[in-house]
């Protein structure tokens, strides 16, 4: 007949163990002569020592408990209800916050919040590549492997604690703590890039610039079309077509499109096309630059002059063929 005893309370524990719900980690608050030894032969600080199975367990009062079933107890004030469930997987990993019950409703685990702590506890990032890789050890990845996989519209996701999320807006909230509080921009518009120095914040009006050109725009400027023999130019700001001027060269609406992009994002969010370092205007071309966010358009002696006013580059007229007009 199997012998009945009596589970520890709270406050039995308590006066046994200190217990680190950040790590996990059991210390007895009297040092045992097994102690040292447990250390030595398993590799791991604190009580206990781990088993065949997996699981660290710790002996209380004569009889061994696993220790996620003490922890439970020591930080609820009462016996688990439901064997223990460790959400990475990791037996080991006897957190607060890696601990359910067996029982615990999916929906009850997707409500909780995922915060920087519990992401690190899941994954490395590494800010010179965008790749998360896994720290735990579960059925479907081993620590080391690359996170994630590729989502429908481009991007890359991960499912964390029967959840998805998009992996770029996890690097936001890895390295600062917080979730992004706009949408994330990526700088080269590769949505499956998510290293660290390609992820900008951005308003929705702004993430709209940073994409390629309309199949319809034929001179293959961004916002610069051609109406009759003119040039306009055109920004959209927050969903709205905005008109900023007529020009009579490409050269000026081009310029004039960027020195607007500058004005209302922060910076040229269409400096990419490879056409930006030669620019059509009159029966030459206007040869144009940009250093450290700003812009410049060289003179006829090579010169980088720099340009914060559309109307400081001298702009000669031309006919509907491109011809200078005398």
């Amino acid at each position: 007949m199997k012998r009945e005893t009596n589970k520890p309370t709270q406050e039995r524990l308590k006066e046994l163990f200190n217990y680190d719900s950040e790590t996990g980690i059991f210390t007895r608050r009297k040092v045992s002569n097994r102690g040292p030894k447990a250390e030595r032969k398993y590799g791991r600080q604190g009580a206990g020592r781990i088993t065949e199975l997996g699981y660290v367990v710790i002996m209380v009062d004569g009889t061994n408990y696993i220790s996620g079933s003490l922890a439970w107890c020591y930080v609820h004030g009462s016996w688990p209800m439901d064997r223990i469930k460790y959400i990475d997987g990791n037996k080991l990993n006897n957190r607060v916050s890696n601990i359910r019950l067996q029982d615990t409703p999916m929906e009850e685990i997707k409500s909780i919040p995922m915060t920087q702590e519990r992401l690190k506890e899941l994954l490395h990032y590494e800010p010179s590549t965008g790749w998360f890789t896994w720290r735990i050890n579960s059925a479907v990845a081993k620590p080391g492997e690359r996170a994630g996989g590729g989502h429908g519209l481009g991007y890359r996701q991960l499912g964390l604690d029967y959840k998805k999320y998009l992996e770029h807006t996890l690097a936001f909230l890895y390295m600062t703590g917080e979730w992004p509080p706009n949408e994330v921009d990526h700088i080269n518009r590769d949505k499956s890039d998510n290293r660290w120095e390609n992820l900008k914040l951005a308003t929705r009006s702004q993430q709209g610039h940073n994409k390629g050109m309309s199949a319809r725009n034929k001179l293959g400027f961004p916002g610069v079309n051609k109406l009759g023999n003119k040039y306009l130019s055109r920004i959209l700001i927050e969903g709205k077509p905005i008109r900023i001027g007529w020009y009579v060269t490409i050269a000026q609406a081009r310029i004039a499109r960027l020195l607007a992009e500058k004005q209302h994002f922060g910076r040229f969010t269409t400096w990419e096309d490879e056409r930006d370092g030669q620019l059509p205007m009159g029966d030459g071309f206007l040869g144009v630059i940009m250093r450290e966010n700003r812009l410049y358009v060289l003179s006829s002696d090579g010169q980088p002059i720099e340009v914060t006013d559309v109307n400081d580059i001298q702009v000669l007229p031309v006919n509907d063929e491109g011809a200078v007009i005398q």
